[in-house]
């Protein structure tokens, strides 16, 4: 029942109960609790007292101590001297080694109680004993079924004493010898046996009790066994959990750490995109700031370049006029674009606060923001390019202004209504600029529709032009008959200055008198009285010359009179085109009228002097050259006045219609940058929203993750408990020290040879399967395991020691030989590595004992 022995060896190694014949069998040779070591009773281990007297205690066991009474009673009443003090003194066992001083130890033999010496001479011997290795001779033990370790070798003796019943038989056989008549002894004798036989029947009476109870025992023992191995089982499933927990916990935690490491790491990204994307919507806000500034400027600048412009437009001719509208019209296209600019700008702006406002990867972005930047310093710069060319223009302007300084006193009046018709553009032009800005929503559209007006615009542009050579061919027209009209008056003037009149140069006298004053032809005769001493005269030749001068004259008028109608018809012509300008033309036109008016009223006047002539011929000859000479001079500085104003509108005209060129180009490429930014702003919002959607999975993700680590933690937590509960108190640990003051026979060299500290290498699963194993071997509840291991050791080192040494000493009597304890433990230990159950072992001991029973109680009946 208690064969425990190196079965903890094989526990640990497999941690279940051992299942094979293979396996180690036990040593006896080797063990240090051998069963028949007395070393558990001698002065070594528990220091028994000197007066304790093991065959004392084994009569008063058995009623030994009466028969030998009555025996010694015998012999005294015989005179015998049998020499059985020496035998069964209570000092046999420490006289004996005195009587033979040069035997070694492990010659020591002990003659059992009862026996003594055969007549030949010889002595009965018990099993002889070997010399043990431990340095301690003495150092024996008591009987042992199973060893508890796997000490060295330790000697071996046979029992003391032999049994009562030898000593009884030897004492009968002696008294018998002796004295056979000898009645009283037999009376005696028999009232022994009778006792004995009392005796024997009460302690098999108790035995029966004992069986009984241990019957008992043994039941609520294989009851809780049962419930052991439920429990065993259910400790098992919770270790698995528990192991598995771990390696979830172990994953997890690894998880944990991997995704905190991710996150810092993101963080630091994040941080540096941030700090990237802070000084870029710096840089942004500063450029803004300067692009702003300069806007406001340039559109000062312009607003003020667009009123001298519309002042130089009013000042110069119709074709001027419809350029400044087309400049117009593109410095309002440039605004636009200017408008959809900072438009778009405030979106990269926006686009910049939502990314920084969710601080999430810019990497992508940070490119992108890049090359917009650039697209911003190129624009930028295009702007500066645009400023220079208004400067230019500027000048240019202001050029064009310093030259006209000389005509601007003729057009004081028209410079008075064309100021109020600025203030009412400049109205109309704020006005319109609110809608614009209202309508910068809608700057997609309008860029779509400015694309379309400017091709409109292109066309209209060559219309124009082509409108222009037209009317610069019929200025072409108009100049040759201009020339051909002076070339006709100075055909006319050298006409009039050849004519004489009876000799007299009346045509050079009327000149002269038209170049120094201009007075009534009444005059004339006083000056050809004064000159010539002529008071007047008048011929038929100067009838005719009278009437073709009429004929001239009237073609004169007719001519005047056909070029102011064509003019009037050019104007209203080229009216609808040249807008603004007509009323100046017309005014033009009105003084070209007075001027021919006058120059009719003049023509009437000469009719008048011619019909004065006839009285004062040399007077008005003078006037009419002097007139003539005057109208040749004015034409003449008329017509220089009028080449070179079209010279110098046709050249500021092919001017501004190449800068015109030049703005319509430059607003297209303006246009394609804009379609290329509002592309690349497209795909900057598509990646800011692909960015934001990863970013909320990612945070999602992210939360998942938090959740996942906070249930791992508490279950971490709750298996750190566990764990702390499982390895207990360290503090309760058993130590050498601490079991030295618990057990006080235990010694260093003891505690190192029961591997005591060899316990703290094990693990929980092999502590528990250590005491598991004990407590089904033991068939003891764990409640009950603290109380039972003390009362086994006493088992193990008193009492299976004494029992078997009793049975040991009366089968020696029976059979004159020991009990084979080895062979015996060795088949239960073999039936038990085969079976692995306890409660089926047949042990030989049994059989030996029920024969040496049945023998013993056969001899006591006789």
């Amino acid at each position: 029942m208690f064969a425990v022995g190196n079965g903890f060896d094989e526990i640990r190694s497999s941690g279940s109960i051992p299942l094979s014949l293979s396996e180690e069998k036990f040593d006896y040779t080797e063990s240090e609790f051998d069963e028949n070591d007395d070393s558990a009773v001698s002065e070594g281990n528990i220091r028994l007292d000197r007066s304790f007297n093991f065959r004392g205690f084994m009569d008063r066991l058995t009623g030994k101590q009466k028969a030998l009474e009555l025996a010694h009673q015998l012999d005294v009443k015989r005179g015998v001297s049998s020499g059985m003090d020496e035998l069964v003194s209570p000092d046999a066992l420490t006289e004996q080694p005195s009587n033979d001083e040069k035997a070694p130890a492990g010659a020591i033999r002990r003659v059992p109680s009862g026996a003594r010496h055969a007549a030949v001479g010889t002595t009965l011997e018990a099993t002889p004993v070997r010399q043990t290795t431990q340095g301690k001779g003495s150092d024996l033990l008591l009987m042992q079924s199973t060893p508890l370790a796997k000490p060295a070798t330790l000697s071996r003796t046979q029992p003391k004493d032999l049994l009562r019943e030898k000593l009884i038989e030897n004492h009968n056989r002696k008294a018998s010898g002796n004295s056979v008549n000898s009645g009283q002894a037999q009376r005696d004798m028999v009232q022994e046996q009778k006792d004995l036989r009392e005796e024997m029947s009460r302690l098999q009476e108790e035995l029966a009790a004992l069986e009984n109870r241990q019957l008992k025992k043994d039941g609520e023992i294989s009851q809780l066994n049962r419930t052991l191995n439920d429990k065993d089982m259910q400790l098992a499933e919770l270790k698995k959990q528990l192991e598995s927990k771990n390696g979830e916990i172990m994953s997890q935690e690894l998880k944990a750490a991997n995704a905190n490491q991710r996150m810092r790491a993101l963080e630091d990204e994040l941080r540096e995109q941030t700090d990237k994307v802070r000084t870029l919507e710096k840089a942004l806000e500063t450029a803004t700031v300067e692009a702003e500034a300069e806007r406001t400027g340039l559109n000062k600048d312009l607003e003020q370049v667009t009123l001298e412009y519309k002042k130089y437009k009013v000042e110069t001719r119709l074709h001027l006029n419809e350029t400044s509208n087309m400049l117009r019209q593109s410095e309002e296209k440039n605004k636009e674009l200017k408008a959809t600019l900072e438009d778009k700008t405030n979106e990269v702006n926006d686009l910049g606060k939502r990314i920084a406002i969710k601080e999430n990867e810019v990497s992508n972005l940070n490119s992108l923001l890049a090359e917009s930047n650039a697209m911003i310093s190129k624009l930028q710069a295009d702007k500066n390019t645009l400023n220079v060319q208004l400067d230019i223009h500027k000048q240019e302007l202001d050029a064009a202004t310093s030259k006209l300084n000389s005509l601007k006193a003729e057009f004081d009046q028209l410079k008075n209504e064309k100021d109020t018709e600025i203030n009412t553009l400049q109205a109309d032009i704020e006005g319109n600029w609110k809608q614009k800005l209202v309508q910068l929503e809608e700057s997609d559209a309008a860029c779509k529709e400015l694309m379309a007006q400017i091709e409109k615009s292109d066309k209209a542009n060559k219309e124009l032009s082509a409108q222009l050579n037209k009317k610069e061919t019929e200025l072409g027209k108009i100049t040759e008959q201009v020339r051909r009209i002076t070339s006709e008056k100075d055909s006319l003037r050298d006409y009039i200055d050849n004519v004489k009149w009876f000799e007299v140069p009346v045509g050079s006298i009327i000149l002269d008198l038209f170049k120094k004053t201009r007075r009534s032809p009444m005059s004339y005769k006083s000056i050809l009285s004064e000159k010539y001493e002529i008071v007047g005269f008048r011929l038929t030749s100067d009838e005719e010359l009278l009437n073709n001068l009429r004929a001239k004259v009237e073609s004169l008028e007719n001519s005047n009179t056909r070029l102011q109608e064509e003019l009037e018809t050019k104007i209203k012509n080229t009216k609808e085109v040249f807008g603004t300008q007509e009323a100046s033309m017309k005014k033009d036109i009105i003084e070209l009228r007075e001027d021919l008016k006058a120059r009719s009223a003049k023509i009437d006047k000469l009719q008048s002097v011619i019909d004065g002539l006839q009285k004062d011929a040399a007077a008005l000859l003078k006037e009419k050259e002097e007139s003539v000479n005057k109208n040749i001079e004015l034409s003449q500085h008329l017509a220089q006045l009028q080449e070179d104003q079209l010279q110098r509108d046709n050249t500021t005209f092919l001017e501004l219609c190449q800068k015109n060129q030049e703005i319509l180009k430059y607003n297209h490429e303006m246009m394609e940058k804009m379609h290329v930014m509002e592309a690349e702003l497209r795909s900057v919002v598509k990646a800011s929203h692909d960015l934001q959607s990863s970013i909320s999975e990612k945070e999602s993700v992210i939360k998942e993750k938090q959740q996942i680590i906070a249930d791992l933690q508490l279950n971490l937590n709750q298996l750190r408990k566990n764990l702390e509960k499982l390895k207990g108190n360290p503090a309760d640990m058993i130590s050498f020290e601490s079991a030295q003051r618990i057990y006080h026979n235990l010694d260093r060299k003891m505690y190192n040879t029961l591997m005591v500290d060899q316990v703290n290498q094990l693990d929980i699963v092999e502590l528990q399967n250590v005491v598991k194993n004990i407590i089904l071997l033991l068939e003891t509840p764990f409640s009950k395991l603290s109380k039972k291991m003390p009362l086994v050791s006493i088992y193990l080192r008193y009492e299976k020691s004494l029992c078997f040494h009793f049975a040991n000493k009366l089968h020696f009597h029976v059979y004159q030989e020991p009990i084979d304890i080895k062979k015996f433990t060795n088949d239960a230990y073999s039936q038990y590595l085969e079976r692995h159950d306890i409660t089926k072992i047949k042990h030989p001991l049994e059989i030996c004992l029920e024969k040496l029973y049945d023998e013993v109680r056969s001899r006591l009946k006789y």
